[in-house]
């Protein structure tokens, strides 16, 4: 499985974090936690996020992502405790 890497802006303070994003059933799928699998490489998402509502740009050259979110997202939202993505 190609794992991405998106840039997320925090609603709540602005900082910048990396999430890995996978393609699941012809979509793509931020994955802000994963779990530990019983052995090496077969981790799980604990949650995913669709992209398809949500507007995604390349970064510019200076910044280490494949994808950067247009929209920030609050830490609840990506911890999984909101069922929107702004505080």
């Amino acid at each position: 499985m190609k794992i991405l890497k998106t840039l997320i802006q925090r609603a709540d303070d602005g900082e910048l974090m990396e999430a890995d994003t996978i393609e699941y059933e012809g979509k793509l799928w931020i994955v802000p936690e994963w779990l530990a699998g019983p052995t090496k490489g077969t981790e799980m998402p604990a949650r995913i996020i669709c992209l398809d509502n949500l507007q995604t740009a390349k970064p510019g050259p200076r910044y280490w992502a494949d994808l950067v979110l247009s929209v920030p997202l609050s830490k609840d939202f990506l911890e999984g405790r909101a069922s929107k993505g702004s505080p």
